[in-house]
């Protein structure tokens, strides 16, 4: 048990453990073993089916919880956690919270691509958005889509820019908890508007990973949610945008 554990961490942990739930095992933060496992190495080795089914029996968020006191349990001392698809979205939370105690009526707040706004961005000006097209590193920057944005968090993940190749074939970044191996999902961007940053980022690599047909029924059935979804098929994308988006 991890006793005494920062507010911060075990409110992390249990916002994800709570996602983990709602998008059916896409999103687990006990993915870490997984992340380790998959990192290339200098020989360009990629993990084999009996090493990948060896490490998932450690992967599983039924495998923590949290305590009523707080404290992160874990079953087994080789559960390991990664957090890093739900703290950074958090993290701006935590900012946007800030301001608000000290009674900041108009702002943005951003780490890394994840952002919460509120009010305008001057007199009768909103905050205005933009997502990117997927395009590879070094390629000339291009707008997917631009649209106002008001007491909202917006969070993006995507598959398009970070990747490994071995024998021929591409994998993308984005492991799935589920299996073990790369997703194979159509969805090259998610972007998911949410009231609070921590839920849009965690939700937006669930739909990377469980791809698009899931990610829009999660935001359509959702009245607090909206979302971007760029797809990518046999060279071909196509942009899906929520009905409460307006550009």
């Amino acid at each position: 048990a991890t006793k005494d554990a920062p507010k911060y961490f075990s409110t992390v942990v249990k916002r994800g453990l709570e996602v983990h739930k709602e998008t059916n095992g896409a999103f687990d933060m006990t993915i870490a073993p997984l992340f380790s496992l998959w990192k290339l190495d200098e020989n360009g080795f990629l993990p084999d089916s009996a090493q990948i089914d060896s490490v998932l029996q450690f992967v599983g968020s039924d495998k923590i919880a949290v305590d009523d006191d707080g404290n992160v349990t874990r079953t087994d001392e080789r559960v390991r956690l990664d957090v890093n698809a739900i703290a950074q979205g958090y993290a701006v939370d935590v900012l946007s919270n800030l301001l608000e105690r000290y009674r900041v009526t108009d702002y943005l707040v951003e780490i890394g691509g994840e952002i919460r706004v509120k009010g305008q961005k001057a007199k009768d000006t909103p905050w205005i958005l933009a997502i990117d097209s997927p395009k590879d590193i070094g390629s000339e920057r291009e707008i997917a889509i631009q649209f106002p944005l008001t007491d909202n968090a917006l969070a993006t993940s995507g598959n398009y820019r970070h990747y490994i190749e071995s024998e021929g074939k591409t994998y993308g970044h984005i492991i799935d908890p589920r299996t073990g191996w790369p997703s194979e999902s159509d969805v090259l961007s998610a972007s998911v508007i949410a009231p609070d940053c921590m839920t849009a980022d965690a939700l937006a690599t669930a739909i990377m990973v469980a791809g698009s047909e899931f990610g829009k029924q999660l935001i359509t059935n959702n009245p607090d949610l909206e979302g971007v979804i760029i797809t990518g098929v046999d060279g071909k994308t196509e942009t899906w945008v929520s009905e409460g988006v307006t550009e």
